[in-house]
């Protein structure tokens, strides 16, 4: 079975914490905005300002990611996603 080039992996193991930092993003956001809530007596204005925010978080995490993948691809090169064992086998 052929191996995954390094870079690819990082990629992959980058791309695969999104889903976390995007859920997470949201719950501190809905989590703080319910706290601030009882602190000030708002009914549900500010979870519902925070969760918002938290949501918005998670988006710019995600365009932040994918501008660093297209970056890493244009450095690297990486048109081929596995290595190339034909020149060990010479």
């Amino acid at each position: 079975m052929p191996k995954l080039k390094k870079e690819y992996k990082r990629l992959i193991f980058a791309l695969s914490s999104l889903g976390i930092e995007m859920v997470a993003s949201i719950v501190v956001g809905y989590f703080i905005g319910k706290y601030l809530d009882k602190v000030f007596d708002t009914g549900n204005t500010l979870t519902m300002l925070f969760l918002l925010l938290g949501v918005v978080a998670g988006f710019r995490s995600l365009v932040v990611a994918a501008k660093r993948v297209q970056k890493d691809i244009r450095e690297h090169k990486l048109d081929n996603v596995y290595e190339n064992n034909k020149s060990s086998e010479k």
